[in-house]
């Protein structure tokens, strides 16, 4: 994902953010997991600053959205065992890949309020960007 992109995947984040009355981070990472573009409201929790990125992250390492893994962990245990060792793996809702033409090409996230909601703000400004995650 180039930086023009992910500026405007997190402006539409920010918006929808704003239109919805609530306070979000929001992180953009590449296909290698690193951190392109990221922000915090005023207000919002330093809590949701961690937990945006490893939304992004999760969600571009295994190619779903982070309330999938989540649904994956529950069915099998063993999984929540594994991902307890590692500390980027986060699996509440919120966290999204992002595709173009079919190719992931980053990870979006988004914490701040409940994950659903969370979830729901990261659809909207990929969607408005004219992109699926």
């Amino acid at each position: 994902m180039n930086q023009d992109l992910a500026t405007q995947v997190l402006t539409a984040a920010l918006h929808e953010a704003a239109r919805q009355h609530v306070t979000i981070a929001v992180s953009i990472v590449d296909t290698g997991g690193h951190l392109q573009a990221f922000m915090r409201m005023d207000n919002c929790s330093f809590v949701a600053v961690d937990a945006s990125r490893k939304k992004a992250v999760s969600a571009c390492a295994f190619g779903m959205p982070t309330d999938a893994i989540g649904e994956a962990v529950q069915r099998t245990p063993f999984l929540k065992e594994a991902f307890q060792g590692h500390p980027d793996i986060f699996y509440f809702g919120g966290g999204l890949p992002v595709f173009q033409q079919g190719k992931i090409i980053g990870g979006l996230g988004v914490s701040g309020v409940e994950p659903a909601q969370d979830k729901t703000i990261a659809s909207k400004a990929l969607a408005s960007v004219g992109l699926m995650g």
